[in-house]
């Protein structure tokens, strides 16, 4: 099941994808849906919302939400449990950015072999291009689930910012110099913390890009024994 997220797709309750009949499956498949059902967990326990839900007001909703808890936490609570979230989503970012570069792998190793068994005559062409096509729609649908989850994460970062300099602005003045020291020490650190995760997040960005246009080009699907590139090109446009 997939829901919509802004232009993307992400994958909904039931994250796990059905077997799809390729090599790629498991682990490859699997693993990367793992991945992108704890990003929309951890979205659907913090904003109480489907994960793909109002996406772009999940930052306001966390804040709000962080805000109101400084009162009865006081400020390095409130402060330390916004960091701890970061961090965690820094392996989130991770695990995403991994299994879906490992799933791309796979998805053009496959291209490769289908077109070394046609190649070789294991394969008679119209059995290679079913295969190839399987192949696009399978990529073109793992590209979008990766868009939704890359748009979701960026949201929850520009969450965590927004938190860090509501919690600044809504505390009350620290009563002691340490105090105010341990305060700025806490929010270097959110702030270091918040742009390592914008960078990672770029990185996950050019990554899922960088599939998009393997996924675009014939030349990665290309058929090329016994038949016109004309035909290939042709033959491999569409999805």
């Amino acid at each position: 099941m997939f829901t919509q997220t802004g232009n993307f797709m992400s994958a909904g309750d039931d994250e796990q994808p059905s077997d799809d009949g390729t090599s790629c499956y498991s682990p490859q498949r699997i693993t990367f849906y793992a991945a992108v059902a704890e990003v929309n967990e951890a979205q659907r326990m913090q904003s109480g919302a489907a994960a793909g839900a109002l996406v772009a007001g999940f930052a306001a909703t966390y804040a709000d939400s962080t805000v109101s808890k400084l009162a009865a936490t006081g400020f390095a609570a409130a402060m330390g449990l916004v960091i701890a979230d970061i961090e965690t989503d820094r392996t989130r970012i991770a695990a995403v950015t991994d299994s879906f570069d490992s799933l791309v792998a796979c998805r053009s190793n496959e291209a490769q072999q289908i077109n070394d068994d046609y190649k070789n005559r294991r394969l008679e062409r119209e059995a290679a291009e079913e295969k190839l096509a399987t192949l696009r729609r399978l990529l073109a649908q793992d590209i979008q689930v990766a868009q939704g989850t890359n748009a979701i994460l960026k949201e929850r970062n520009n969450a965590f910012k927004l938190s860090t300099q509501q919690i600044e602005a809504e505390a009350p003045p620290p009563a002691t110099t340490n105090e105010a020291t341990q305060r700025k020490e806490q929010v270097q650190k959110a702030d270091a913390a918040i742009q390592t995760n914008q960078k990672v997040l770029s990185q996950q960005t050019a990554s899922i890009e960088e599939a998009e246009a393997l996924a675009n080009s014939p030349e990665e699907f290309e058929l090329s024994l016994w038949m016109p590139a004309t035909t290939v090109v042709a033959a491999l446009s569409g999805y």
